[in-house]
């Protein structure tokens, strides 16, 4: 924990930004603790939130693109190969085809909040032809609203998190 205190102390925002790019791309990265930490320290010692907001929003936005630019490449087989990894990879298949093609981009919005589904419904997206500014109208969305959450749990927690 000292070891993340001092690169948030040292890097500020460029950590926050790297661990959401990389939770995002698909890498088993605790980026979600890391901004209700970061939050808190930051409202704690009375820094602006916006930087991190920023931050982990264009790190979500960034990988998010790549999804989106896999599933207009190569689409069916990304997919597949995303869903390899799931449990029942034929449910997660049928599960997200489905859902996707129930709510369609808003999906979007809600996607970083179910496990498993954000890289899968970006890739969705690509693979469907969605324009790329509509693609980023709604990722942003879900990508501001899933960072919005984790930085009001910082501020809502700041003393819970810095007894810790």
């Amino acid at each position: 924990m000292d070891l993340v205190l001092q690169l948030i102390g040292q890097y500020g925002v460029l950590v926050v930004f790297v661990a959401v790019l990389l939770e995002q791309g698909g890498l088993p990265v605790p980026a979600y603790p890391l901004l209700i930490l970061a939050s808190s320290l930051a409202f704690a010692s009375g820094e602006a939130l916006w930087p991190i907001v920023l931050a982990a929003v264009a790190g979500a936005l960034l990988a998010d693109l790549v999804w989106f630019a896999g599933g207009h490449r190569v689409g069916a087989r990304l997919i597949r190969l995303i869903c390899s990894l799931a449990p029942s990879p034929d449910a997660c298949a049928i599960g997200v085809r489905d859902t996707y093609s129930r709510w369609g981009l808003p999906s979007l919005i809600i996607a970083k909040f179910v496990p498993g589904l954000a890289a899968v419904a970006t890739t969705m997206a690509g693979q469907t032809g969605v324009p790329v500014s509509k693609f980023i109208l709604f990722d942003g969305l879900g990508a501001a609203l899933w960072v919005g959450a984790a930085v009001l749990l910082g501020v809502a927690f700041h003393d819970v998190v810095s007894d810790v």
